[in-house]
């Protein structure tokens, strides 16, 4: 989940490199040296608690491991199976979600996306931007529904720069406080309010990343559905492919999931999301991620994001999408005619000539890093922390040095043919 950088600047971080005991893991004994030194590098250069990677080659888990503690207190170590928050990789799942009611005729790319939340009516009173009845479960898809964003958050027009995302703390109070209700507003409520300001730019006419296009698109799946964004996803999604403790996050440390990950920052204390008071850590009541389902909601294990990356285009069986969807999610916005990279439906897309496209997605937030990426040559990676650096600005570093990491590592092992681990992690 990208968020807005007023709101995460920290102080620094005491804490020192952790190193666990027995981590499981599934590899072969020659893999780890390169692999290992290279995560262990970045774990401790950024003071992280604790990390943990899943890799697939040719769709078969061929390496996963922890690195440090799941919760320091606790001297719990960081295993492959430790569920961890996966922040804006939870977009990629409702992306999947959403175009999987496509492949069955129960919604449309070019659908109006309003036309199916009719009851979450803009507020009385307020001049409605005719271009809002343009937006379509594309460009939600794509992050170019016309929002005005400063920096990482949205709706410039609506809020002050430093109050950007209307889910953050701050912004969220601005959207109680013009409604007269009592906070936090939830997901159905900012819609509302956000249906009542004016877009920025035509719809499609650019891309511009916001969580709310996700907020939408979850709620669509329920209005479609009839069922809840969270059971309609584990049972539709997630169970089928063999994802079964997946959750959504809590706010609270007593609300964790077993088997979950604690979080940690070096960030100061800050007023809580939730009662708008108290001084409370960052991961817990620093933001409301209850509100944050179908854009930065999902709880899950490294080795389990591997099993739907994989099952997304078939590399792992059973197939989520067909041929003519993944091409859908590959195609270029006329927009992005010139970048190297740019949003599909739901991942960052990168073409590699005459052979494919590498997807790829990231995740943020206080206290979590996430990443996961499906190369052209047959590997796939993920990493997944619950540790966070100093200053957001500091997280695209984290990012790229354990995609390095990984990639390069792995690269230097020929993995066996037959080596497939993920019967060992259920």
């Amino acid at each position: 989940m990208q968020m807005g950088r007023a709101s995460l600047l920290a102080a620094g971080f005491a804490g020192a490199l952790l190193v666990a005991r027995a981590p499981l893991q599934a590899a072969p004994d020659e893999a780890r040296p390169g692999i290992d030194r290279r995560v262990e590098q970045v774990v401790k250069k950024w003071k992280l608690p604790g990390a943990s990677i899943a890799i697939a080659h040719q769709g078969r888990l061929v390496y996963a491991r922890g690195y440090g503690f799941a919760d320091v207190e606790a001297g719990e170590p960081m295993q492959p199976e430790t569920l961890l928050r996966i922040a804006s990789i939870s977009k990629p799942f409702t992306a999947v979600a959403i175009l999987r009611l496509v492949e069955q005729g129960r919604l449309g790319l070019d659908d109006r996306a309003f036309s199916y939340l009719d009851h979450l009516k803009p507020l009385p009173g307020a001049e409605i931007d005719p271009r809002m009845d343009r937006i379509t479960i594309r460009h939600l898809l794509q992050h170019s529904v016309g929002w005005q964003i400063d920096g990482n958050g949205l709706a410039k027009v609506a809020f002050p720069a430093s109050y950007s995302d209307p889910f953050l703390r701050d912004a969220n109070r601005t959207v109680t406080r013009r409604m007269g209700i009592p906070g936090p507003a939830d997901c159905p409520t900012i819609i509302r309010f956000m249906r009542s300001q004016k877009l920025a730019f035509d719809p499609g006419a650019q891309g511009q990343y916001a969580n709310l296009n996700y907020c939408i698109l979850g709620r669509i799946i329920e209005r479609v559905t009839g069922q809840s964004y969270a059971d309609h996803m584990q049972e539709h999604l997630l169970r089928p492919i063999g994802i079964t403790r997946a959750r959504l996050a809590r706010n609270l440390l007593q609300d964790r999931a077993d088997g979950e990950a604690r979080y940690y920052t070096p960030a100061a204390p800050t007023r809580s999301a939730i009662d708008g008071k108290s001084l409370v850590p960052w991961p817990y009541g620093g933001m409301n991620v209850e509100a944050m389902d179908a854009f930065g909601g999902w709880v899950m294990s490294a080795v389990d994001m591997l099993r739907f990356v994989l099952a997304v285009d078939g590399r792992r069986a059973p197939a989520l999408l067909h041929e003519e969807m993944l091409a859908e999610i590959a195609a270029r916005p006329a927009y992005a005619k010139d970048a190297l990279a740019y949003r599909g439906l739901g991942f960052m897309i990168r073409p590699v000539a005459g052979r494919g496209v590498n997807r790829f997605h990231d995740g943020y937030l206080v206290g979590s890093v996430a990443f996961f990426a499906s190369f052209v040559d047959g590997t796939t990676i993920v990493f997944l922390t619950n540790g966070s650096p100093a200053r957001d600005d500091q997280v695209g570093e984290i990012m790229r040095e354990l995609q390095n990491a990984l990639s390069a590592g792995a690269g230097e092992v020929k993995w066996p043919a037959r080596l497939d681990q993920f019967a060992r992690f259920m």
